[in-house]
């Protein structure tokens, strides 16, 4: 019988890019060399042949699947930081938001609802203590394709809208789908939804709802829910009415 996922063995790893400028040209392959600092919990990549550092791109928290490994939380980093402290890369951003979609079919009509909140914490006692807030309900009616990507873009837009909204902040966005894609999201390489560009200010993070591991995973299932529970007053209330 496989294990369940909750007691399988997790990975906390930094991610790195490797390319054809990584080959060892003597064997022709890329041979790296792993330090790591036990005191400091820090990670670091060097090519073997040279001993130029690789920098990692973000750090990945998964488990090992049946066939494959899972990713659970993917989140972007500084250059500069190579710890394993999920907490550190929380702290690049001035504001850190979650949002989730659920679509259902009622009467025929498609419904669509996403709701996000904002992450706030606290110190009690030197343990982080993590507080979401509701920010904004997102509905769509109708055929449609990306209705997640489609509730992202409506964010990021009620947002820069808002007036509390600071150019120089840096935004995190929690969201669920589009693992592949969402590097190139934050680069400004691929357009998010139709034509829209995620602006710099802005980046997306990658959190599974399958899983309660860390904040970002608390945060994604709670508006998971929250947003299947909308849905669900939503088809009540509509087939009250008729």
């Amino acid at each position: 019988m496989s294990k369940k996922k909750n007691e399988r063995k997790r990975l906390n790893v930094l991610s790195i890019e490797l390319d054809e400028s990584h080959i060892n040209p003597e064997s022709g392959i890329v041979e790296l060399n792993l330090k790591f600092d036990g005191i400091n919990n820090e990670l670091r990549a060097f090519q073997s042949n040279n001993q130029k550092e690789i920098i990692s791109q973000k750090q990945v928290h998964a488990y090992f699947g049946e066939k494959k490994i899972r990713v659970l939380s993917e989140i972007p980093k500084d250059a500069s930081d190579n710890s394993l402290d999920l907490n550190k890369k929380l702290k690049r951003y001035n504001s850190i938001l979650a949002i989730d979609t659920n679509t259902k079919i009622i009467k025929g009509e498609t419904y669509s609802i996403g709701y996000s909140c904002q992450l706030t914490h606290k110190i009690n006692n030197d343990k982080i203590i993590w507080t979401l807030h509701p920010v904004q309900v997102f509905i769509i009616i109708g055929k449609g394709e990306k209705y997640e990507n489609r509730n992202w873009v409506s964010l990021v837009k009620y947002l820069q809208s808002h007036k509390a909204h600071n150019l120089n902040h840096k935004i995190g966005i929690i969201v669920d789908s589009d693992l592949g894609e969402i590097g190139d999201y934050n680069k400004g390489l691929k357009p998010v939804f139709d034509d829209f560009i995620l602006p710099e200010q802005f980046e997306f993070i990658y959190a599974s709802d399958k899983a309660s591991d860390n904040v970002l995973n608390d945060s994604i299932r709670h508006c998971h829910k929250v947003a299947k529970l909308l849905l669900d007053n939503l088809d009540e209330e509509i087939n009250k009415s008729t």
